[in-house]
């Protein structure tokens, strides 16, 4: 099965409750996308989320991390629309997710997300050599 949300492709979409106290980690083959709950808090009876949303590169450079703060209610909060992240496969990879607390008592957050693929990279690298070979 193929599902597509105009020109992308879903690759996978789910929803994970996680602890807000640890971070949430997708690998995707050599690259990870990790989200980072640790200054967040839970407010279940907040109008609406007050939280700050920040990307940074990973130390490591091998992954984008996804850095929120604040208080989180039960209205979602996140990417409603797909936002680049990064490349999988030589394709370009969107993410959108929403974030929202489950209650109080239990420090939890549901995340649904949804990865999707779009359109191949072109490799400028190989194009490069392939002109200068030519000019040869």
């Amino acid at each position: 099965m193929i599902i597509k949300s105009g020109n992308l492709e879903v690759l996978h979409s789910g929803l994970v409750r996680t602890d807000i106290h640890k971070p949430l980690r997708f690998e995707i083959d050599e690259i990870y996308i990790q989200f980072d709950f640790t200054q967040c808090s839970l407010g279940v009876n907040a109008k609406g989320n007050e939280g700050n949303i920040k990307t940074r590169l990973s130390d490591d450079g091998n992954g984008l991390i996804i850095e929120l703060d604040g208080t989180y209610g039960p209205l979602k909060k996140g990417w409603v629309l797909p936002t680049e992240v990064g490349t999988y496969s030589n394709r370009e990879l969107f993410l959108s997710f929403g974030i929202s607390a489950l209650s109080p008592t239990t420090h939890a957050f549901s995340v649904e997300y949804t990865f999707f693929l779009g359109k191949e990279r072109e490799d400028k690298e190989l194009g490069a050599e392939k002109e200068e070979q030519h000019d040869k």
